[in-house]
């Protein structure tokens, strides 16, 4: 503001000296340089209300995308439960109905209960099962999900047990030798008579022996394919296996 009067003076003195125009008095000037300071303040106010303006648009604009980000991300975290929450509800009610069928079947000799383990049970009592026999976690065995299954730890490494497909219905069982041997206490029988006790125990009528490739090995041992839709296979190394197959009514050959 001192710099506005300062020019003001300035310049009404150069008049006067030169004489190429008038001289102001002394309160020409005072109005001159009321009137310039006046121009500066508003000026300045003007600076600072554009400057508070900008800001506060940026500050709203921040403040909306970030409510914005939080509301979306609060959406889909809320959705999430509900999702959860309605795949349980689906599951639960299959197995409502799915359970008493399968009851039936055990009933009926249709379906082969090993131990109390066997195809299409819920992998979860399955769990329960091999847990309790077998014991959790890094000496024992562990429950994966997506897709479903049920893995024994060893000093090897981990070997999957029981799979199962996307409704927890177990397609798959594999007892390695070990397992076997805990399960059924058959430590230092040999698979021979191992096979022949399995066959009495559970009424399997007859078991075939066989040699094949399966994956990138050769398995040797005896066969049973049923006309239910399974096949059980016990191998030379006293391993167990019993997964889901076509009936033989439902194979084509043409």
């Amino acid at each position: 503001m001192s710099k506005y009067i300062a020019v003001i003076v300035a310049v009404a003195l150069l008049f006067c000296f030169s004489g190429k125009a008038y001289c102001f008095s002394m309160n020409d000037l005072k109005n001159a340089a009321t009137q310039a300071a006046t121009a500066a303040a508003q000026q300045a106010a003007s600076a600072a209300a554009n400057k508070a303006s900008k800001g506060t648009s940026s500050t709203t604009t921040t403040t909306c995308t970030t409510t914005t980000n939080d509301n979306t991300n609060a959406n889909v975290q809320s959705q999430e439960p509900a999702v959860a929450s309605k795949e349980d509800a689906e599951l639960k009610a299959f197995w409502q109905k799915e359970q008493p069928i399968l009851d039936q079947k055990i009933k009926q000799g249709k379906i082969l209960k090993i131990k109390d383990l066997y195809l299409g049970m819920n992998i979860d009592n399955a769990y329960k099962i091999l847990s309790a026999n077998l014991g959790e976690g890094a000496n024992g065995v562990q429950k994966f999900d997506g897709p479903p299954s049920i893995i024994w730890n060893t000093y090897a490494g981990s070997i999957p047990i029981v799979l199962a497909d996307e409704k927890n219905r177990v397609t798959k069982i594999i007892l390695p030798k070990t397992v076997v041997d805990t399960l059924f206490k058959t430590e230092g029988l040999p698979a021979e008579e191992f096979a022949k006790k399995f066959v009495e125990s559970y009424h399997i009528p007859k078991m075939e022996p066989f040699s094949e490739m399966m994956g990138n090995k050769l398995v040797t041992g005896w066969r049973f394919i049923s006309p239910e839709g399974f096949r059980l296979i016990i191998s030379v190394d006293k391993s167990v296996l019993l997964d889901e197959m076509a009936k033989p009514a439902e194979m084509k050959f043409d």
